[in-house]
């Protein structure tokens, strides 16, 4: 993290939807303007995109593929959005999360070779709830969509299979406690332990309540991630300019 600009962090944020599928994600807009707020802070050229359809995500995304990078320190992409096993929905339909990070490997997007490509994706990825449990043991998921090149971190809000939480005053549970973690964290501590920061915070501060509903009620909420990053990732505190390298 020492190049001459931080780079840029795309917020894709969806809250309606063409006709009224999926619903409307209430509380998204506290995620996108809290996390627009801290990664400006952190030094990102930030730009939010909302209610987009998905040509109009494909084709931003493969005009930032085809920038030129090369005095960047990264790329962070965000969705706030519903979704499903593999699959997010943009306003008009779904797409595959393979979508979003294919444009960067390293072939693609050689100006972000040997650079940090990080996703932050807010969505649900099944109907399943998650009961909890009151004695924890170790255990492991594989990821549908794991990326084969290096440095990408992908930061999802639940494990496959399960509903991801949402309040609708408050923003959703895995955003917000990722920009606490970011707020207090970012310029002393590597990445990956962030966001075992956030893991353990949305795992243990975080139920549902929903009494008129005993299905959703008192349930829980783990995040995972996946990481092929090759070093240790900390947004340091050298003062950059809020903007980036992005010459064609």
């Amino acid at each position: 993290m020492n190049r001459r600009y931080r780079g840029l962090a795309l917020i894709f944020n969806h809250e309606n939807f063409d006709n009224g599928y999926p619903s409307k994600r209430r509380g998204t807009k506290q995620d996108r303007d809290r996390l627009q707020t801290i990664l400006k802070n952190l030094g990102f050229k930030v730009e939010v995109k909302n209610e987009m359809t998905y040509e109009e995500i494909f084709n931003i995304i493969q005009a930032v593929s085809k920038m030129n990078h090369s005095h960047n320190d990264c790329l962070l992409i965000t969705v706030l959005t519903h979704g499903e096993l593999g699959m997010l929905h943009a306003k008009d339909t779904i797409y595959k999360l393979r979508n979003l990070w294919e444009p960067f490997t390293d072939k693609n997007c050689p100006t972000l070779a040997g650079k940090p490509k990080i996703f932050f994706i807010q969505a649900c990825r099944g109907v399943k709830y998650d009961n909890g449990i009151t004695l924890k043991t170790d255990g492991s998921s594989a990821l549908t969509e794991n990326p084969t090149h290096p440095d990408f971190v992908f930061a999802f809000s639940t494990v496959p299979g399960y509903y991801s939480w949402r309040n609708s005053s408050n923003g959703s549970w895995f955003i917000q406690a990722l920009c606490d973690i970011l707020v207090d964290c970012a310029i002393d501590t590597d990445i990956l332990k962030m966001l075992t920061y956030v893991l353990h915070k949305v795992a243990l501060d975080f139920e549902s309540y929903t009494p008129n509903d005993l299905e959703s009620h008192k349930k829980k909420e783990m995040p995972s991630i996946h990481s092929t990053l090759t070093r240790l990732l900390i947004f340091n505190n050298m003062k950059k300019r809020n903007e980036c390298c992005n010459q064609s």
